[in-house]
């Protein structure tokens, strides 16, 4: 699959996680008035809940990743091992210089 189509699928997911309770929503009321003694709505239900987490999962899947390669990327810019304290990283500590001595 090319990168274009994770995307493109990660996007349409997303997208879906906004949709899908409104789809839900309009069948709901087309149920209530339709047919108010049988509510096969809770079949429609199950079937864009299910829908709606996998999406759900895909969305916060390529959010880590994301996230994991910004993290990679600033820690890289930066120069310092992870998890390294300013003064053990590439760069050293800053020190003020010493006060010039009185002369006599």
């Amino acid at each position: 699959m090319s990168s274009r189509g994770l995307v493109g699928g990660t996007l349409r997911a997303l997208r879906f996680l906004f949709v899908g309770p409104l789809i839900l929503v309009l069948l709901f009321f087309i149920n209530l008035f339709a047919s108010p003694g049988h509510w096969w709505v809770q079949w429609a239900a199950l079937g864009i809940g299910i829908a709606w987490i996998l999406s759900f999962f895909r969305v916060m899947t390529a959010a880590l990743v994301v996230g994991g390669l910004a993290a990679l990327w600033a820690v890289y810019k930066n120069g310092q091992t992870p998890g390294a304290s300013p003064g053990r990283g590439a760069t050293p500590p800053v020190t003020p210089p010493d006060p010039p001595k009185p002369s006599a």
